[in-house]
C-alpha cells in the first residue's frame, strides 16, 4: 500500500486473513470456525517467518476480532510473547466504502495509520482521529 509509505509501517509483511476470494467482500464466510482457521494460519505465516514480537496491524473490523480471545492467544504462542503482550494496532479498511474515514485521499490515510500508531492496542476510533486531524490543519 503506497499509504504506508513514510509511516513506521512502511516493509512490514501483509497478508490477507481470509483466504476467501470473492466479488463481494460481504460475501467472505467470517464464522467463528472460519475465523478460528484464518487465525491458525496467521500464527502459522508468522512461525514461519520466524517473527518475534512483531506488530500486528489490523485492517478493518474483521481483523480487529484477532486482537481478542482465543485468536490472541493462537498469535501470541506463535511469536513468543504472551496474550497480554501482544503488540497490534487497529486500522480503518482503506476501501471505497471506509471512504469516511480516510476521504479518498492516501494522504489521510497515512495519518490514519500515524494515529493508530500512536494508540496501540486501541480500536481506531475515527471521530476522535478526525478531531485531531482537522485540529492540526487549523
Amino acid at each position: 500500500l503506497a499509504s504506508l509509505r513514510g509511516t513506521p509501517l512502511w516493509g512490514g509483511y501483509m497478508t490477507d486473513l481470509y483466504s476467501q476470494v470473492t466479488p463481494r467482500p460481504d460475501d467472505v464466510d467470517r464464522s467463528p470456525a472460519v475465523t478460528c482457521h484464518a487465525a491458525n494460519n496467521l500464527a502459522k505465516q508468522l512461525e514461519r517467518l520466524g517473527a518475534r514480537d512483531p506488530l500486528l496491524v489490523l485492517i478493518g473490523l474483521h481483523a480487529f476480532q484477532l486482537a481478542s480471545e482465543p485468536y490472541r492467544s493462537t498469535i501470541a504462542a506463535a511469536v513468543h510473547v504472551t496474550p497480554g503482550e501482544l503488540r497490534w494496532i487497529h486500522v480503518p479498511h482503506y476501501s471505497q466504502s471506509n471512504a469516511g474515514t480516510h476521504r479518498g485521499r492516501p494522504e489521510v490515510y497515512r495519518e490514519a495509520m500515524r494515529y493508530a500508531v500512536e494508540r496501540p492496542r486501541q480500536k481506531f476510533d475515527r471521530n476522535d482521529f478526525h478531531t485531531q486531524l482537522d485540529g492540526t490543519r487549523a
